[in-house]
């Protein structure tokens, strides 16, 4: 009801309802703040706001049964930010948390219209993507508009000083009979050698 969250409980008035019902409201809102509270706290990294790896391991099943029923293909993706070590020295740390969050971001509204997306922050500044694309030449166009908005919007990161990042990135699709942890994550990563190799500021897929 609006922002609050009642818990409802009703019974019949002496145990025949021919003569009314008790109906009880009690206000939980609070708990489920902490409630969610908590699980943001559980699912989610505290530095960039996307998901964890705790997150992902949770759901991973459910994406791949959703997989199976080959409605929409699971495209996977892996990218990092290219010189991130550069950037940390040169800037700092905090100027290279400000290119992390920063990355979130752009790419939390690259694929706002992405069926069942999640972002996880798979480890330092390496991310992993998992969305349902609607064909093969879909999920490509967002591993290119994930790269072209990096590379196109500088970073200001304060004092009047702007950076321009880029990522390289790996992708693939979800293959039927395989794993995602085991065997999707890691054909994209070797994609994304690939796009490390190749130059950087650049997507290969695979």
């Amino acid at each position: 009801m609006g922002e609050k969250t009642f818990l409802i409980d009703t019974h019949p008035v002496r145990g025949d309802s021919r003569l009314g019902r008790v109906w009880i409201f009690s206000d939980i809102s609070d708990m489920r703040q902490r409630e969610q509270a908590l699980l943001a706290l559980a699912w989610l990294d505290p530095l960039t706001g996307a998901f964890n790896r705790r997150f992902l391991l949770s759901r991973v099943e459910a994406y791949q049964s959703q997989a199976v029923t080959g409605e929409a293909l699971l495209t996977v993706m892996i990218f990092d930010i290219d010189h991130f070590k550069r950037i940390n020295d040169t800037y700092g740390h905090d100027q290279g948390d400000v290119v992390l969050r920063t990355l979130a971001v752009r790419v939390k509204q690259v694929i706002e219209a992405c069926k069942d997306s999640i972002l996880v922050r798979w480890g330092g500044e390496e991310f992993v993507l998992l969305f349902f694309a609607t064909n093969e030449d879909h999920a490509q166009s967002v591993a290119e508009e994930l790269c072209f908005v990096m590379r196109s919007q500088p970073i200001e990161l304060g004092d009047q000083q702007f950076l321009t990042a880029t990522i390289s990135l790996g992708g693939t699709l979800f293959r039927p009979g395989e794993q995602v942890l085991s065997d999707s994550i890691p054909r994209a990563d070797q994609a994304l050698y690939k796009a490390k190799h190749g130059g950087r500021d650049r997507w290969v897929w695979t």
